[in-house]
């Protein structure tokens, strides 16, 4: 954030970046104005340390360095905090400064020493801390080529939509296309279903939000500090940061641009291993039961999801549908057979 023009302080205007100034001030001091002009309503932090001085008849004149800071975060105080940085609140949690202008809030736990391959987690529901494994990566590449959270590797045909991982409240699907007519098939797009919507990421660099096509970066950010963004680092990638849970983030879903496909990639936070299902295993450190069914064509029927290309069945037919009025008619003779003599 620049304060460009139009921040007074003591009737001096202050330069964007750094300047020298003169004042009757006998101290460092901090403080904080609002800036107009150009970013009118912007709050800044001017950092004022000292550089020089000397005395003469009157006081003490000195030259200051003033420093114009960038505000992200205010605390209930008033005070403010740049992005990263935190305080302690009443509670003893470690609140953090986010990039959107929230507080993340987080228990701290207790002292935990993990193992090599393993990382604290707080459970910020018990602020019970514990071990948990370092981050889990899944890919699906080529035609399509899967490698599970536990490093097992196999091909998978299918043509329609497929859990690849889940965890708590949120799930992750790879949707296959079919470019030859037939098998191998490809990834075409990846998809996060959070929070009753649906994030989707696709070849030829596509991010959509419920079916609509949203300009990058995109974020959205939900009441309990969750932030969830879609972001184009070369490659298109879905970061969902829960705070509220610990974990920070939670996921990661990129998607490296192949022509008429993807290569995804899935990063998993490790307090989901052993509750994460889809065709990306369950993360408990055997490749050998990965595959539900024991192989990647029942594990794929397990995990299928309907889509534009896999419709769900029709509804199975009744024989009362092509009666006019008929369930209620059925519905009257049923209630007259279950009443008295019968």
């Amino acid at each position: 954030m620049e304060c460009r023009l139009g921040c007074i302080l003591y009737n001096f205007i202050i330069d964007p970046f750094v300047i020298s100034w003169f004042v009757l001030v006998t101290k460092p001091f901090n403080l904080r104005v609002t800036c107009g002009g150009d970013a009118c309503g912007d709050t800044v932090e001017l950092s004022v340390n000292h550089r020089s001085g000397q005395y003469n008849d009157y006081a003490l004149i000195a030259m200051y360095e003033i420093q114009v800071l960038s505000v992200t975060c205010i605390d209930t105080s008033g005070k403010g905090f740049a992005e990263g940085d935190s305080y302690i609140d009443d509670n003893n949690a470690r609140c953090v400064c986010g990039p959107e202008g929230s507080f993340v809030c987080l228990c701290e736990g207790g002292q935990v020493s993990c193992p090599a391959g393993q990382q604290k987690w707080t459970d910020q529901a018990t602020c019970i801390s514990s071990c948990v494994p370092e981050t889990g990566i899944c890919s699906s590449s080529g035609d399509p080529h899967y490698r599970t959270f536990d490093g097992k590797y196999f091909d998978f045909h299918g043509s329609c939509t497929y859990q690849a991982a889940s965890c708590d409240d949120f799930t992750v699907f790879f949707k296959h296309v079919d470019l030859l007519g037939r098998a191998p098939r490809y990834t075409g797009r990846a998809e996060v279903h959070f929070n009753g919507k649906t994030f989707s990421i696709a070849n030829n660099f596509v991010a959509e939000v419920d079916g609509a096509a949203v300009q990058l970066p995109y974020v959205k950010t939900y009441t309990n500090g969750d932030v969830i963004k879609i972001q184009n680092n070369g490659q298109l990638e879905i970061v969902l940061y829960q705070g509220s849970k610990g974990r920070i983030p939670a996921l990661r879903v990129r998607a490296t641009h192949m022509g008429r496909y993807i290569n995804a990639d899935l990063l998993l936070h490790g307090s989901c291993a052993a509750v994460t299902e889809g065709l990306c295993g369950n993360f408990n450190g055997d490749p050998g039961d990965d595959l539900v069914g024991g192989g990647p064509n029942s594990a794929g029927n397990h995990y299928q999801e309907y889509d534009e290309n896999c419709p769900a069945p029709p509804a199975p037919f009744h024989p009362c549908d092509d009666v006019d009025d008929g369930h209620r008619l059925a519905a009257e003779i049923c209630d007259d057979l279950k009443g008295s003599p019968f």
